[in-house]
């Protein structure tokens, strides 16, 4: 109990920390205070949605976990998103190695906050790319 409360207070100081580094940044640059505001309440919500759901860059080991153990480990992370698209879920029923690089090469997470514009109709992106929404709003 005691460590995990020390580890608790250890991970609320940092967060403290840079909530007051983003603060004094947006201070001295001179932004408005109604979009101050909104970054700060997002960048608060990026920090609990980082302590709820981890993201693979933040597990150190998982680096030196080998390539093929990792295909496998993001074909099972990703599949059951791609399964419910009928196109997805007939190719990763005929074509399961195919689909197995497109988790691997192809799949992401990404965490957005309401009011966030994700793109904009008739934008063409670099690289082009689809989005699936997990749980939110869409």
């Amino acid at each position: 109990l005691t460590s995990s409360m020390t580890r608790l207070h250890l991970l609320s100081s940092k967060s403290g920390f840079r909530l007051a580094v983003l603060r004094r940044y947006l201070r001295q640059n001179g932004v408005r205070d109604r979009l101050s505001m909104r970054v700060q309440r997002n960048a608060r919500h990026a920090i609990s949605e980082q302590d709820r759901l981890m993201t693979e860059e933040t597990v150190e080991l998982l680096a030196l976990v080998s390539e093929p153990l990792r295909e496998e480990l993001h074909f099972e992370m990703y599949s059951p998103v791609f399964a419910v698209h009928p196109f997805f879920a007939f190719y990763t029923q005929e074509y399961p190695h195919v689909m197995n690089k497109v988790c691997h090469l192809a799949a992401s997470t990404t965490l957005v906050s309401t009011g966030d514009v994700i793109f904009n109709e008739g934008e063409i992106p670099v690289k082009p790319m689809m989005y699936v929404v997990c749980n939110g709003v869409a």
